[in-house]
Order: structure tokens, then sequence, then C-alpha cells
């Protein structure tokens, strides 16, 4: 079972680079204790946001639990020309996983998850799926 996640999604792809202001740079940690924090860069690495908020700690280990069953049973794709996500995953017994994927092209598990998210936090998030989800609806 998951304990706490960091999660860092990075906009930057193929092309020209950013504007210095541009916001690039996502990092995000959920604990199964309910803590969430997410904190934003820009192109030139200086912090543009920082919020942090705690949920029940069921929510949290739904959240989790979804990740890890996104990790486990989802297809993950590295797409080019695209972001990336980098997570690290720590599990209860102290195990630590790190795995990434492309902000394009997520499992349904971890799409899910994202929409979650960014609910959870009134954010536009990159999360896991760069938030293409939901330009589109």
């Amino acid at each position: 079972m998951l304990k706490k996640i960091k999660l860092i999604s990075n906009s930057i792809c193929y092309g020209p680079p950013p504007a210095f202001d541009d916001e690039v740079e996502q990092r995000l940690s959920i604990s199964s204790e309910g803590r969430i924090t997410v904190t934003a860069y820009n192109y030139g690495g200086e912090c543009i946001l920082y919020k942090r908020t705690k949920v029940e700690p069921f929510i949290a280990q739904e959240i989790l639990e979804k990740i890890q069953d996104g990790l486990e049973h989802g297809e993950l794709f590295l797409v080019t020309d695209v972001g990336t996500w980098d997570l690290t995953a720590e599990y209860e017994n102290g195990e630590k996983r790190k795995v990434g994927g492309s902000l394009s092209g997520c499992c349904q598990q971890l799409a899910e998850v994202s929409s979650v998210l960014r609910e959870c936090m009134q954010l536009p998030l990159y999360v896991f799926d760069g938030g293409e989800a939901e330009e589109e609806e």
C-alpha cells in the first residue's frame, strides 16, 4: 500500500523555449494522512505558487490506491515532444519506486486521479495527463 508520493510534472517539450516567467514545472506530494502540497516553478526556476491543504485521510488513501492501481495495471507510455512526469512512490513497508511517463496518453486510472486532484486543489495541474482531458470537455 502506498504511504506517500512525490510527483514532478514538467511541461517543457520540443520547440522554442518558454518565456522566462512561464510556469513549466509542478511538484505535488500526497501523504496517506491527507496532506497535499503543490509547488509550481517558472522557466527561470523561481517558485511562483505554493499551496498546501489537508483532506480526510480516506480521500488521500483513495487517491493513492488509484495511483497504485494505475502504476500496477495501467499502460505507461513515453511519447516524445511532450512534457513528462516523474513519480517517487513510497510504500508502507519502506520500499521506494520511481517511475515516469509522458503528459499525454496516460492510462485511465491516472487520468482519473489527475481530474480528482485538480478538483481537490482547485488548480490547473499538469499531474499525469498535462490537463488535456479538461481542455477537451
